[in-house]
């Protein structure tokens, strides 16, 4: 259960939505994370899309926050699945409406273990705190999804649970 929680805390912390420049321990914790391979992939993608970002708004075509929502999502899905470990694949994500919808892979754990209340509720609470945090990168995913964050949870393919986190950071299941 433990790196269930590591890596819903990894996801956001890793993939959220940040304007900032990539720091050097940003980048050391990708490619630890993901690996080199995909981290380097990842920075490609996004110089392209900073480069089609410019080339529309030269174009005196109006950039909103649909096309920033849509663009990121573009970037992350061109890496995915991405494996953890042999127990976590991040496998899709999406927008569903204003909320972001982490897709993620359990395995080496029963369907039983995974839905017992204090597990739900410890991942629950791991999600909650990050995503409420006050810092850039959560203000910026609650900026382009307002509505909050979604994780889906699998097993053999079946999704076993979903916890949402609404922009008020109160739990729901």
């Amino acid at each position: 259960m433990q790196k269930i929680i590591c890596f819903i805390m990894l996801a956001m912390l890793q993939f959220s939505c940040d304007n900032s420049p990539l720091e050097k321990n940003k980048l050391d914790r990708l490619v630890e994370n993901i690996g080199a391979e995909k981290t380097e992939k990842l920075l490609k993608l996004i110089d392209q899309a900073d480069d089609e970002k410019f080339n529309i708004s030269k174009n005196d075509k109006p950039y909103d926050l649909d096309d920033e929502k849509k663009a990121a999502i573009s970037l992350l899905k061109q890496i995915l699945p991405i494996k953890f470990n042999d127990n976590l694949i991040w496998f899709d994500i999406e927008a569903n409406g204003n909320t972001l919808v982490y897709k993620t892979e359990v395995k080496g754990i029963t369907k039983e273990d995974l839905l017992t209340s204090e597990n739900i509720k410890n991942i629950g609470k791991a999600i909650t705190e990050i995503y409420c945090q006050d810092n850039a990168q959560m203000k910026n995913v609650k900026k382009y999804f307002s509505e909050g964050i979604e994780f889906m949870l699998y097993i053999e393919g079946k999704k076993l649970l979903i916890l949402k986190i609404p922009a008020d950071c109160k739990i729901n299941r």
